[in-house]
């Protein structure tokens, strides 16, 4: 328990040094199934934002500013900073995000789909929908699968401790 401890503080202080963060955050999104769980929820973070402040009348690069604060991955917050930069240089949302190669298909696809339309505020809040319904959905799951085991584990416990007593 102390050597867990110890661990647990060593890595919140180090976590605080921004080189370090970037390779942890790096690495999460390179794990297989944490890595994507990562990448919905601030997908969906990102694009709830920026339907809520482009919808108020702020300016896209402004909102992707402000937007890039609500994410908890640095090289997430890094990616937008590049996107901002292309959005600035002329290109438009969708080819920025799909240059960084860090947003899915469906995603890019509906970005481009608004803003050919015009309608880039109703989709982006539909992409959060849609981000976060599957996240949940993969929680859920995930949880769902968990119970077993943990079922299994308690039973483990609960023989331990009969063979212990006979």
């Amino acid at each position: 328990a102390l050597a867990t401890g110890l661990t647990v503080v060593a890595l919140r202080r180090a976590l605080r040094r921004p080189s370090i963060r970037m390779r942890w955050d790096r690495g999460l999104l390179r794990l297989p199934r944490i890595g994507e769980l990562v990448l919905l929820l601030d997908t969906a973070r990102l694009t709830r934002t920026l339907a809520i402040l482009a919808r108020s009348g702020i300016p896209l690069l402004d909102a992707l500013h402000v937007s890039r604060d609500t994410l908890g991955n640095q090289c997430l917050r890094q990616t937008v900073d590049r996107i901002a930069e292309q959005v600035t240089s002329g290109i438009s949302l969708h080819r920025a995000m799909a240059e960084s190669r860090q947003f899915s298909p469906t995603l890019l696809h509906m970005v481009a789909s608004g803003e050919a339309s015009g309608t880039l505020e109703p989709m982006l809040e539909r992409i959060a929908d849609t981000q976060e319904g599957t996240f949940n959905r993969r929680i859920d799951m995930a949880l769902a699968l968990f119970e077993p085991l943990m079922i299994l584990a308690m039973g483990g416990v609960v023989l331990a401790i009969v063979l212990s007593i006979l």
